[in-house]
Order: C-alpha cells, then sequence, then structure tokens
C-alpha cells in the first residue's frame, strides 16, 4: 500500500511523465529530503514491478520517470491504493 507522500511522489512522476524528473527537483517541490524521496522512490518502485501496466526507470544523473501501457489498469491500480489508504486512516470504507 501507498503512503500519502508516495502518492505525491508519484503524480510527480505522473506529471513529467513526458521525460524524467529528479530526487532533487521532487524534494524541493515536496519539500522533503532527497534521501527520504529515494527511499520513497525504492518503495514505489518495488510496488510497480509486479504490473506490466507500468514502467518504472531510473537512470543515473537523469531521473526517474514512468511510462504507462495501460492507462485504465494503472488508473484502477491508483483508485485501490486511494481506497486503502482511506480506510487505513479513517478505519472505514470510502462511500
Amino acid at each position: 500500500m501507498l503512503t500519502e507522500r508516495q502518492f505525491k511522489i508519484l503524480n510527480e512522476l505522473i506529471e513529467r511523465s513526458h521525460s524524467y524528473i529528479t530526487a532533487n527537483e521532487i524534494s524541493e517541490k515536496l519539500q522533503v529530503s532527497v534521501r527520504t524521496i529515494k527511499s520513497e522512490l525504492s518503495i514505489i518502485k518495488q510496488e510497480l514491478e509486479y504490473f506490466d501496466f507500468v514502467n518504472f526507470t531510473s537512470i543515473p544523473s537523469k531521473g526517474y520517470k514512468l511510462e504507462t501501457h495501460d492507462l485504465e489498469q494503472f488508473k484502477s491500480f491508483i483508485e485501490e491504493q486511494k481506497e486503502t489508504l482511506y480506510q487505513d486512516v479513517l478505519g472505514t470504507p470510502k462511500d
């Protein structure tokens, strides 16, 4: 399950899906350390590696990139993750 911060990072990757984005750029936008971003990106990569509808790429000195191969499946994954996060925070299902 993704955390709220991981969703924010994922959103940055989605917004910049046409190009690479560095951990430093994400760090500045979210006001957390580069080390935190890199740790969170590692977790996001692990969460996504089981799915063939998305490709998470990282290239040293270039950054990170997210490419979706099936947008509908990816949207479904995101909604499921949001639902799980919502339930964990509030302890009840989202209506």
